[in-house]
């Protein structure tokens, strides 16, 4: 636990002291920002004499790949310059949340005036306090000294008023992010493997179910090309028994029997059962819910959303009866002709992606396409057994996938509890 002024009641632990807000080790201290940072107010001088970055709540990057072109204006004379070890942030917020971003690069570069950059003075270990400035004790503190109006702002001066704790001695301050380093080297490097992983089942699901690569017997087809003679051109409708959407009913977020599956519950082509709303049992217009409820192995396909989310696609599986689905998404229970696994493959293929944006009708809040246009989706359909042979190569991927997954997350959860442990001095390191 992290000691606060609710612990000073009981008496203070040998090795700690009392302070006005923490208690913390005897040889810790508490510093305000200010005798930290020092704000880095360096201009531009001629017009694009360095490249423009942007700082996002995830890390920093090239704006025009950010944003996939140029937002800032053409003249960036004026414009803050940012070097290596720097940290930036944007002075404004919609919703509370200010991230602390370092730039880890040699060169210079530039961002917008709308941000604040700074640099820690060299009495402190950089590390160290990479890893304390995002932590809640500096956040909690932002929102009681920024300034809100329609937008909340917070300015460099206030920042500067926000406390910290921390070692006394560099060494320490070291030893600490060091082990918190470690921890995030394996992390970035669990990363890369769920990164290979994915490509690479990117590109058997096109190999496989696009490009044939174990064929040599093929027929041609008038409009979708060369096709393995085995295989039988079929549209979506030729392998559904069912398709059904939902009415639009009003969401509770406490629990009052049923349970809605939204279209933010499909993650990666899985069920996330993380975030679930609620609505009343009795239908206030008459209608049967358990025509609606989900079972075991349906299909479920986002259709009413922005363009980048409209595609989304899961198979349904739980232990639970009790669930229903709200009017974005479509429900679907395929037939012997298909097996359920295949088709959620199929959903993730470039083609389908393709076929999906070319029935997609934009609108300005957000997009759909109609279930007449998504029925008469052509595809190429092998038979049963092949349909399963690829299904399981493709199922050996994801459970690679799923088990670096599990294992990154297990160690986000150690990084967690250490930095909870070691930033506050409960646990101490060796020095």
């Amino acid at each position: 636990m992290a000691y606060n002024q609710q612990t000073m009641t009981t008496p203070t632990p040998s090795g700690y002291k009392s302070t006005k807000l923490w208690l913390i080790p005897n040889d810790w201290e508490i510093l305000k920002l200010g005798e930290i940072i020092i704000e880095r107010d360096e201009r531009s001088m001629t017009n694009n004499e360095f490249q423009l970055l942007t700082s996002s709540r995830k890390w920093i990057f090239l704006q025009n790949e950010y944003f996939n072109k140029s937002v800032a204006s053409k003249n960036n004379i004026g414009y803050k310059i940012i070097k290596k070890d720097d940290f930036v942030y944007r002075s404004m917020s919609d919703d509370w949340i200010f991230v602390f971003n370092r730039l880890v690069d040699y060169k210079i570069w530039l961002v917008s005036p709308a941000y604040w950059v700074f640099y820690v003075k060299n009495f402190f270990c950089i590390e160290f306090f990479n890893y304390v400035i995002n932590r809640p004790l500096i956040l909690n503190q932002i929102k009681n000294f920024s300034q809100w109006s329609t937008r909340l702002a917070l300015k460099f001066k206030k920042l500067l008023e926000a406390t910290i704790i921390c070692p006394t001695s560099h060494v320490e301050q070291q030893k600490i992010a060091d082990i918190l380093s470690s921890v995030d080297a394996l992390i970035d490097d669990t990363d890369a493997i769920i990164s290979h992983q994915k490509k690479l089942k990117k590109w058997l699901l096109n190999k496989l179910m696009t490009e044939w690569i174990w064929h040599t017997d093929f027929v041609n087809h008038p409009k979708l090309g060369k096709l393995p003679k085995q295989w039988k051109v079929v549209k979506i409708i030729d392998i559904i028994n069912q398709m059904k959407s939902w009415l639009s009913r009003q969401l509770n977020t406490y629990n009052i029997w049923i349970w809605v599956i939204r279209s933010n519950n499909l993650v990666d082509n899985k069920m996330d059962f993380s975030d679930i709303k609620y609505r009343y049992l009795d239908d206030k217009q008459w209608v049967n819910i358990d025509n609606y409820k989900l079972e075991n192995w349906d299909v479920l396909i986002n259709f009413i959303n922005s363009i980048a989310q409209i595609w989304k696609t899961a198979i349904f599986k739980s232990d639970w009866d009790n669930y229903i689905y709200t009017t974005n998404l479509l429900r679907l229970k395929v037939n012997w002709k298909i097996l359920n696994n295949y088709f959620l493959y199929f959903t993730q293929t470039t083609k389908y992606y393709k076929e999906i944006q070319n029935i997609t009708k934009p609108a300005v809040n957000q997009a759909s396409f109609t279930t007449k246009d998504f029925w008469n989706i052509e595809f190429c359909l092998p038979p049963l057994p092949e349909q399963q042979k690829i299904a399981e190569i493709l199922g050996a991927v994801d459970a690679d996938i799923e088990r670096e997954q599990n294992y990154k997350n297990s160690l986000l959860r150690l990084k967690h509890g250490l930095m909870q442990k070691l930033l506050t001095g409960e646990i101490r390191v060796k020095f």
